[in-house]
């Protein structure tokens, strides 16, 4: 767009003055690695190097749990690890807000009333009426239709490997993706986003879209506050409004008729909804649609990945996991994932060890302090515990780094290891928990802790 290269300087001239007008505070002083560019900063090295995470892990080990990377054109961003720093950013989330580039495609991509992109008074409505749709029980009622759906893909890759024989090769990364699309779709939403190839393929490319991490889009994060908001339209957004016009429409004709409602989720939310005092409007439970679809889909997946490409490097694991299934189904006749400790071992250990969202920001709604557990020391050599921010301040939260710290995961928290949580060596931080699965960031925490 020629327009945008055209204005490009101008937004570039008034962000490094407004910056070069902030006063002084702690950020500025802290150490941190050299800039190895005036344009990108360290966000090169934060984003782009594979494995994720060894750039911050290395800064972690050299200058402490606070730190000071540079962002684009300059921009000082304060990285956190700390635990102490961590419980007080999630515990004061109007405080600390999303920042503006991530709130601009939150409400773009799923609208202004979706449970991702509400903030404030509006997202404290919006989850007391979805909290309860999301319960333990509610959940638990899913298993048929999950085990349906898990039933689906064995079948799929049987039939693959008996076409090709004992020499059976499969691209379970894909089956992965695809199953759990289907059971977000038929257990969440109450659709078959199998049958709808419109759907799957506009989906599928933009997974593909924001899961790179191009320069272009590193750039565009620092100036999208300032472009028009039209700019990002996504054509996801047009696709998922369309089926949930329908559906919800379909779900409240079901509700005034006096039938039950369907079992997904999506039907146990209008129903609640329908019996809140203050409700959410037909427009906001249509934009629940495409967040609880992303959310849920994506992540769930390469979880999945995980866990079977380190099954599939030891063979103990496998007959261990199998074992504890079996011995379950013996004993009482159904699966109880709550009593399979080795199971659930290993869930933790992949979401610790390969965190779906191993990075999040934060920005400081007004001058503050925040405290650390652990020390550090700033570039006058003077040792801090806490790190005073002034307003506007953006905070990076290295999720992949706090997750490898020794004190709390053990010495061996560079290893993936699920008997850390069966041999009690995790001291799982220093005082009261952060995350809401066991002290993990991997579902965030405070008022925006994820769903379910």
């Amino acid at each position: 767009m020629p327009w945008i290269i055209a204005v490009l300087p101008f937004f570039i001239t008034v962000l490094l003055y407004l910056r070069s007008k902030s006063s002084k505070d702690d950020v500025s002083t802290l150490r941190g690695p050299p800039s190895t560019s005036w344009l990108y900063g360290n966000l090169l090295d934060v984003l782009q190097r594979v494995p994720y995470g060894e750039a911050e892990g290395q800064w972690q080990r050299m200058y402490g749990r606070a730190y000071r990377i540079r962002a684009c054109f300059g921009e000082n961003r304060l990285v956190i690890t700390d635990s102490a720093a961590l419980r007080y950013i999630t515990a004061n989330s109007s405080m600390f807000i999303r920042p503006p580039p991530f709130q601009v495609l939150m409400e773009l991509a799923f609208g202004k009333g979706s449970v991702i992109a509400t903030a404030g008074d509006n997202h404290h409505r919006v989850r007391e009426i979805m909290n309860p749709a999301f319960s333990a029980q509610n959940i638990r009622n899913l298993t048929p239709t999950l085990s349906k759906v898990a039933g689906d893909l064995v079948d799929r890759l049987l039939s693959q490997c008996e076409n090709q024989g004992s020499a059976c090769v499969v691209d379970i990364f894909r089956y992965l993706h695809d199953t759990s699309l289907q059971a977000v779709g038929e257990a969440i939403m109450g659709y078959r986003f199998t049958d709808d190839d419109g759907f799957k393929k506009c989906y599928e490319n933009l997974s593909i879209a924001t899961a790179k991490r191009t320069q272009s889009a590193i750039l565009m994060d620092a100036i999208i506050p300032y472009l028009p908001r039209w700019v990002q339209m996504l054509e996801q957004r047009r696709i998922a409004e369309s089926i949930s016009d329908k559906m919800v429409r379909n779900k409240l004709e079901i509700q005034r008729l006096g039938l039950p409602p369907d079992k997904d989720l999506y039907s146990t939310l209008v129903d609640i909804n329908s019996k809140a005092a203050v409700k959410m409007s037909f427009q906001e439970l249509k934009e629940q649609f495409g967040s609880l679809n992303s959310a849920g889909e994506d992540t769930t997946a390469n979880t999945l990945c995980w866990s079977l490409f380190e099954l599939a490097k030891n063979v103990k694991w496998q007959e261990e996991l199998r074992e504890e299934v079996i011995q379950s189904q013996l004993k009482s006749g159904r699966i109880d994932y709550d009593k399979l400790p080795f199971l659930n071992s290993l869930i933790k250990e992949v979401l610790r060890f390969y965190t779906p969202g191993p990075n999040t920001s934060r920005m400081a709604t007004q001058d503050t302090v925040i405290p650390l557990a652990t020390p550090v020391t700033t570039t006058t050599g003077k040792t801090i515990n806490e790190v005073s921010v002034k307003k506007g301040q953006l905070v990076h939260i290295s999720i992949h780094s706090y997750h490898r710290l020794t004190e709390s995961w053990g010495p061996d928290a560079n290893e993936f290891r699920p008997s850390r949580w069966l041999d009690g060596k995790s001291q799982l931080g220093d005082g009261a928990a952060i995350g809401p699965y066991s002290s993990m960031l991997v579902f965030w925490g405070g008022a925006y802790t994820c769903l379910g």
